[in-house]
Order: C-alpha cells, then structure tokens, then sequence
C-alpha cells in the first residue's frame, strides 16, 4: 500500500502535468479556433461548408505542436525534479503516463471545437459527461484492485481520453 505523502504528490503532479501541456498547447488553438471561418465560397456563388478533412487537415500542426510541448514537458519534469519525487522509484513511467495522457486529450480537441463551433453543446456535454464518469471508475478501480498505485490517475486520465476522442470523432457529422 502507498503511503499517503507518495499518493499526494502522485495526485498533485499528475494535474501538474496535466495542466501544463493543456494549457500550453491548446489554449492558443482554442482562442483562434471560433474565428477560422468554416464556410467557403462555390464556384457557382453558393456558400458550402468547409469539408472536415480540410479543417482537420488545416489544423494539423497543431498535433505536432502538442507532441512537441509533451515531449518538453517530459524532458523538464524527469530532469527537475524534487526530493521527495526522487525517492519515488517509479517516477519516470508515472511521468510518462501522464504526458501520454494529457497527449491523449488534445487529440480530441478538434473534434471538441468543431462541435462548439457548430454549437453542438449537448453532444459535448454528454461526451464529457460519459469521459468524466469513465475516468473515475478507472481511477477507483485501479486503486481498489492494485491498493492506491500512483498509476491509478494517469491511467484514468488515458482511458477517459480514448473515450473521450472516440465519442467526439462519432459526434461530429
């Protein structure tokens, strides 16, 4: 069984990290995603709307980005690292996991802003909903059946995110 100070820091550097690659690397997209403009011009002057290969396609780079921030941030947080995380053994997979996670997550933000855009609030919601519900019986079952691991948020935050993409991708028509 971990003991409380291991699982507190597990705890507090999984949102850490979490935090860190979202918000670097999907808060500029967010901001500039509502003004891409989704509809184009025909040759015949009727308006039609951007086809989703092209918006996913245009906004590409933005994966790239994020694989970059996530390699970074993995790169900062095994080479900075506290007393107390030392002494964790298992330090770097847990690291690893979690940057795997947050990844994970922005793969479904195209689909997310599409669907905002799109105004499609309750799809949205429901899928968040089902992701979030997802995570926390991951999370509760990896710390009943393997005693309190640390592994347990990462591994909730990946299931809930394959979740998540999946029923984003299925939501968008």
């Amino acid at each position: 069984l971990m003991d409380h100070k291991t699982y507190g820091l597990a705890s507090m550097q999984m949102q850490l990290i979490l935090s860190t690659i979202l918000m670097i690397s999907r808060d500029g997209f967010r901001c500039i995603a509502p003004r891409i403009k989704l509809t184009g011009k025909k040759e015949e002057g009727k308006e039609q709307e951007m086809e989703l290969n092209e918006y996913f396609g245009m906004n590409g780079a933005f994966l790239v980005y994020g694989a970059i921030v996530s390699l970074i941030s993995y790169l900062c947080f095994i080479l900075i690292k506290s007393e107390e995380e030392s002494k964790f053994d298992e330090y770097p997979t847990f690291v690893l996991l979690a940057v795997i996670g947050s990844f994970c997550e922005l793969v479904s933000e195209f689909a997310y802003e599409y669907l905002t855009i799109h105004q499609e609030y309750s799809k949205r919601g429901n899928n968040e909903l089902l992701g979030t519900f997802t995570k926390w019986i991951t999370t509760f079952l990896v710390v009943f059946f393997f005693k309190g691991t640390a592994y347990a948020f990462p591994m909730g935050q990946i299931v809930q995110c394959l979740l998540l993409t999946a029923l984003m991708y299925r939501s968008v028509k």
